[in-house]
């Protein structure tokens, strides 16, 4: 399960899959749950590591998205009332197995970042009204059973950072920034001393550093900052 605050108001949004794969979500309205949304019911096999959910930092919608058995990413928006269901079309054969997401503070850009079950990691950017930039960055991840892809926006800037495991630098993770130009070449961040596994990307409030956790191979937990 995800839980999402709204910027500035007593909102928020959770989205839940269960133990049979069936995805929903929920409004708090700040006192009470409600327009509660089945968005997935029908596809019993997929994973449950695979939905998210973010609000955009200045209209207030949120952005729901979850897969459904297939290399595409479905989303929903929250605005008051629940939209329509739409597609992201995947890259690759794989389906997506974790979805991440990271908003900007100062826009309503969203980052995503999505790791296949056949080890691919692709990326790419909410707008507040369409997908941009999207773009496989590895074919061969440093694992699929842990979540091995993080993404957030620096804190004034405006540039996104997407970080990722690579079994060609698995003891380094990569990673990307996208600006409206796209997303820059790959880099590496700096050598952990084991494969990387999981990795979560906390971007610092008010500037654009940001703070990287990487768990590894040898069970230890590493900090890098941005």
């Amino acid at each position: 399960m995800q839980l999402a605050a709204h910027p500035y108001s007593d909102e928020m949004v959770l989205i839940v899959s269960n133990d049979s794969s069936q995805d929903y979500a929920v409004v708090w309205n700040g006192s009470a749950w409600g327009n509660c949304l089945t968005l997935d019911s029908t596809w019993s096999g997929n994973d449950r590591t695979d939905v998210y959910v973010a609000y955009e930092q200045q209209s207030g919608d949120a952005l729901v998205v979850w897969g459904s058995g297939n290399d595409d990413v479905h989303f929903r928006t929250w605005d008051g009332s629940w939209s329509n269901e739409f597609v992201t079309p995947g890259i690759g054969g794989g389906y997506s197995r974790w979805i991440t997401l990271g908003a900007d503070r100062n826009s309503d850009n969203i980052a995503m970042g999505v790791l296949t079950n056949d080890s691919d990691v692709w990326l790419a950017v909410w707008t507040g009204g369409g997908w941009v930039d999207q773009t496989t960055v590895t074919t061969s991840s440093t694992g699929t059973t842990e979540l091995a892809v993080s993404v957030g926006f620096e804190g004034t800037s405006g540039q996104a950072l997407a970080i990722y495991g690579d079994a060609a630098s698995p003891t380094a993770p990569l990673y990307r920034s996208w600006t409206t130009a796209g997303w820059s070449n790959s880099a590496k961040t700096v050598e952990i001393g084991a494969t990387s596994n999981s990795m979560v990307l906390y971007p610092e409030p008010g500037t654009d550093g940001a703070m990287l956790a990487v768990n590894d191979d040898s069970s230890d937990l590493n900090y890098v900052y941005w």
